[in-house]
């Protein structure tokens, strides 16, 4: 004879079916219209398991995790050095003074960290557009005093 076991289920989760036309989130489990969800072909119904609002809420948090594990993978930096580096920046770039504009993915980007490619020494947090002009000019300081005096 078999072992019956039940599912553990939360307070807010109804096994009721949802009324035509709307679903229930697996995440929050608020019942919501069919178009708060995204197609998915797999599914039964078509539809993802999650609302578009907690999918995208479990995707930011998912690129905070890999941004983490970049900062220490490459510059062994913690995320607790960054946001005090940040914070002594005065949340703006180390070169011009302003705070990051790109969006990246639709989500304003995080500001760069900026170190130095012989000794990895982390040097300070900058904009892209600050970081992408070191980064063509191979930190070479005799190509930016170059430029300067070609702009001046």
């Amino acid at each position: 004879m078999g072992i019956i076991q039940r599912k553990r289920r939360s307070r807010n989760y109804t096994t009721d079916p949802a009324p035509e036309g709307q679903k229930q989130c697996a995440t929050c489990r608020e019942v919501k219209d069919q178009t708060a969800f995204s197609r998915d072909n797999d599914a039964s119904d078509g539809l993802s398991y999650q609302c578009r609002a907690c999918r995208a809420e479990k995707d930011r948090a998912y690129r905070h995790r890999r941004k983490v594990a970049s900062w220490e993978r490459n510059y062994g930096t913690s995320e607790q050095v960054y946001w005090d580096l940040f914070e002594e920046q005065g949340g703006a770039c180390a070169i011009c003074k302003q705070p990051e504009t790109w969006i990246h993915k639709g989500v304003l980007a995080y500001l760069s960290v900026d170190h130095d490619h012989i000794t990895g020494r982390v040097r300070g947090l900058l904009c892209h557009r600050c970081n992408t002009v070191l980064g063509m000019m191979n930190d070479n300081c005799s190509w930016l005093r170059a430029m300067l005096e070609y702009l001046t």
